[in-house]
């Protein structure tokens, strides 16, 4: 059949529509002799997930047939309903163009409901607007509470605010001016702390340039940024060299340096609006670029989490929290970790390495901290650490809640994390450096259900609108993937000295006027992710626009092949990757974490993989990691994944026989293969073939062996092996059965013959 023949563990169709055009009224009204027909009536059974009956009699009569298992009532229903109101404008007077169709489609209540399940709280939260005024604020509450600790240092909120202070006066003295951008280039640390609350207090906005990043792309931002000071420590200095245009400022000489300095709070007038840093994001092409932010944002960003962790009291005002700073200084959550225990009268204890998780569950014991925000892929090794640990050593009686972020969370490590605690959360969140960071928040407080194949990216954050729009900024009904595209408070500037991608990613935002809108929504920002929002108004979250591609002419979203992978039980992160595979053609390759000592093999991963997913998003490659390697940012780093190894992957089984040694030579002269790296325990499939090549493959044998092998059968067999065997059996078949046929030809030319 047609779905054995594409391979298809799943039905070939997900919708039938069907139009009944056969004259039943007419029979119906017949008069004479013929025989009557007193009255038509069809029972239907389906076993498709959707089927349209459409029967034109008096009026046009739909009937609508679903499967429970794959559709639910509330989404039947919303189908229905935009096809009524479809049906209302096709019948409707005027000329109306295929897009006005379109927007037709969602009625005033649809998009009414849009627009209340897009737009997040909207809360107003006190206090100043800028981030050293508010830190200000708590220096006067508590200026001799602990601020900040570092190995063995610490220093409290007094200390902390002079220090800032002097090196915020003696940036004005050297030319620091309202809104430059002035450079940080040092290792993590109190001084790194107080150099970023010294430049926004200088009225200025701080760019963080990471000390892992190698030497040119660290001179490309200082280039790009045109900044003329940069704050460093010794180690980073040294790489610098001699640059006449750039002054720069030792963080760790400047108890000496600035002792003759001011201490008191320097009088620059620095609103809301204004940037606060400015954070160089990794481009999917091309050289970084940087992201501004403004205070209002990111203060925005700290308070909305607050709200959802229950850190506010009944003014609004943020109850006091202690937070673990771990993430590289070039990235947004960095700016979370430092500064946000600062703006409620709390303590950022700074650890060095994010992946020493012995230091980092005794900094969690030692400084009973409150909130640790890690990528998935960290959370994994913290995971697999604790499990190690003795009961007793692996309490953490201080954690309230544990954030992930960066990545799509797995499901398995979610559930494992809430079994082992289960009164620490994890509030799962996604959001673009454009938009000051987070824009979403999904708290789990329990195991997620079986079935469960993506842990959510949740609501809208407060003070932020999250529409999904097409390519044409039209709305998106419940359900139907569309661009992420986020307006409200956390919107920032745009990109630094790049008009033309700003112009591209923040745009007028055509729903700014519609009543539910927050305020500060003139602006949009497209993010570039897709997703759409499910019957309970939280977000899936797709994958990038740029992460769609095709296989063989046929899309592919990555995202939901590494969904597939995690939902194995053995694996515990996974990754996919498109790579050449030596022969001009795109090939999909997983890169696979598990538990020390489990391993799977590929005939495996195809195997549980063929259960939910279609041939060609089937890896050809699956390639097993100690660890995923990870970016400055904690974020996977696809870039520094090793070479997929596109040869067998388990036990190689040389040929044996005439028919196996030619088999093998076939796929591997198809494959492009040497023929000692085709395994007859393979299947074609493992090797690396596909849909395409399988169809070139039974020609081969026809032209090689004399024999038709079916199609269908290339997607059935378990390794080659079988194949070789069928060969051998249908050879002796059909060379008797062309035979019979040849000598039955010459014996009827022999009777024309005699006839003639």
């Amino acid at each position: 059949t047609l779905q054995q023949l594409s391979g298809m563990s799943a039905g070939l169709f997900d919708t039938l529509v069907i139009f009944e055009n056969y004259p039943v009224d007419v029979i119906q009204e017949q008069t004479g002799e013929a025989l009557p027909v007193e009255s038509v009536e069809s029972i239907d059974l389906t076993t498709y997930p959707m089927t349209l009956t459409a029967r034109l009699d008096k009026a046009l009569a739909l009937k609508f047939e679903y499967l429970d298992t794959v559709l639910s009532e509330p989404g039947a229903s919303q189908l229905l309903a935009h096809l009524q109101q479809l049906l209302k404008l096709l019948s409707s007077p005027g000329d109306n163009t295929l897009r006005d169709i379109k927007r037709g489609m969602l009625s005033h209540q649809a998009r009414k409901e849009i627009f209340i399940r897009s737009v997040g709280e909207q809360i107003h939260f006190p206090g100043a607007r800028c981030f050293h005024h508010r830190f200000e604020q708590q220096v006067r509450r508590n200026g001799s509470a602990i601020a900040a600790c570092h190995g063995p240092h610490s220093v409290d909120y007094a200390a902390l605010n002079q220090r800032a202070n002097q090196l915020a006066h003696w940036l004005i003295e050297q030319g620091v001016t309202q809104g430059q951008l002035v450079g940080i280039f040092a290792h993590r640390s109190i001084d790194v702390l107080c150099a970023m609350l010294a430049i926004m207090k200088a009225g200025g906005a701080f760019v963080c340039l990471d000390p892992v990043n190698p030497d040119e792309r660290v001179t490309y931002m200082i280039e790009d940024s045109g900044i003329d000071h940069l704050i460093v420590d010794p180690a980073c200095r040294a790489r610098i060299g001699m640059t006449a245009q750039l002054k720069l400022f030792d963080i760790t000489q400047s108890a000496s340096v600035l002792s003759d300095m001011p201490v008191d709070n320097p009088q620059v007038s620095v609103q809301g609006s204004d940037v606060a840093y400015m954070i160089y994001t990794s481009g999917s092409t091309g050289n970084p670029k940087g992201a501004m932010v403004h205070h209002s944002g990111a203060l925005n960003h700290i308070e909305a989490e607050f709200a959802k962790f229950d850190l506010i009291d009944e003014a609004n005002s943020l109850k006091q929290a202690d937070f673990l700073q771990c993430a590289a200084s070039s990235c947004d959550v960095s700016v979370w970790q430092f500064l946000a225990p600062l703006m409620c009268g709390g303590k950022t204890v700074i650890l060095d390495e994010i992946t020493d998780v012995h230091t980092m569950v005794s900094l969690i014991r030692q400084y009973q901290i409150d909130l640790v925000e890690v990528a998935p892929v960290v959370l994994q090794l913290l995971v697999s650490y604790l499990e190690r640990l003795p009961e007793l050593q692996r309490q953490l009686p201080g954690l309230k809640y544990i954030m992930t972020t960066g990545e799509p969370t797995p499901v398995p490590l979610v559930n494992k994390w809430l079994n082992m605690y289960p009164r620490v959360p994890i509030m799962n969140c996604y959001g673009p450096t454009e938009a000051s960071d987070d824009i979403t928040y999904e708290i789990t407080r329990a195991p997620l259900p079986a079935g469960t194949t993506r842990v959510s990216i949740g609501k809208p954050l407060p003070n932020l609108a999250i529409l999904i729009l097409d390519e044409e900024l039209d709305l998106m009904p419940d359900g139907v993937a569309g661009e992420l595209c986020v307006t409200g408070i956390g919107v920032g500037p745009g990109y630094w000295n790049n008009e033309a991608k700003t112009q591209a990613s923040f745009i007028p935002n055509p729903y700014q006027h519609e009543p539910l809108m927050p305020m500060y929504s003139d602006r949009l920002y497209r993010t570039g992710d897709l997703g759409y929002y499910d019957e309970n108004g939280n977000i899936e979250l797709l994958g990038r626009k740029d992460e769609q591609i095709k296989i063989r002419g046929l899309r592919v979203e990555l995202g939901e092949i590494e969904a597939a992978l995690e939902a194995i039980e053995q694996v515990q992160q996974a990754v996919v990757v498109v790579k050449d595979n030596g022969i001009g053609e795109a090939t999909l390759c997983a890169y696979w974490t598990g538990e020390p000592g489990v391993t799977m093999t590929r005939k495996e991963f195809r195997l549980r993989l063929g259960q939910t997913l279609p041939e060609h998003m089937i890896p050809v490659s699956y390639n097993q990691l100690d660890k995923m390697p990870t970016n400055a940012a904690d974020k996977i780093d696809k870039f520094a994944l090793p070479e997929p190894d596109f040869t067998a992957q388990q036990t190689y089984v040389a040929a044996q026989t005439e028919t196996e040694v030619v088999v093998a030579g076939m796929v591997a002269a198809l494959l492009q293969l040497e023929v000692e790296q085709v395994s007859l325990a393979d299947s074609f499939f493992e090797l690396g073939g596909h849909s395409i090549l399988s169809v070139r493959l039974v020609s081969e044998i026809q032209q090689r062996f004399g024999v038709t092998v079916p199609l269908g059968f290339i997607f059935t067999l378990s390794d080659l092996r079988e194949l070789a065997a069928e060969i051998d059996v249908l050879r002796p078949q059909q060379q008797d059965s062309a035979k019979f046929a040849q000598l039955t030809a010459e014996s009827q030319t022999d009777t024309d013959e005699l006839i003639i």
